[in-house]
């Protein structure tokens, strides 16, 4: 006994590379708009001598599920980790981690959204 398929119309595989689309959109917007949160509360940490540090915080979108958040300033690293002269004032990772459960729920619903 043998049998045999044939696809005559293959609608599947367009419809999962439209959800893949869909979801690195929808994730990547999502993960962007809990990365002003981080934004903000890491201003708040910063500590400010001329304010150019705490003005020098980003977050940019660099690709499908890729975003940046960091700080521009060239010092912005000895202050966040310190230095063997200078003990370490963190304000980007304490923000980050501040925010985990946000950012692990903005994925879930980025992905859950784009099922929709």
């Amino acid at each position: 006994m043998s049998f045999s398929v044939k696809i005559i119309q293959d609608d599947l595989t367009p419809m999962l590379a439209s959800y893949q689309q869909n979801m690195s959109k929808e994730v990547t917007e999502k993960i962007y708009s809990i990365g002003e949160k981080i934004i903000q509360m890491a201003q708040e940490l910063c500590p400010v001598r001329t304010g150019r540090l705490r003005s020098s915080i980003y977050n940019v979108i660099l690709g499908d599920l890729l975003v940046e958040i960091g700080a521009e300033a060239e010092y912005a690293l000895f202050v966040e980790f310190g230095t063997y002269k200078m003990a370490a004032r963190p304000f980007l990772l304490p923000s980050v981690m501040a925010h985990e459960g946000d950012l692990l729920n903005a994925i879930l619903d980025g992905v859950m959204e784009s099922f929709r």
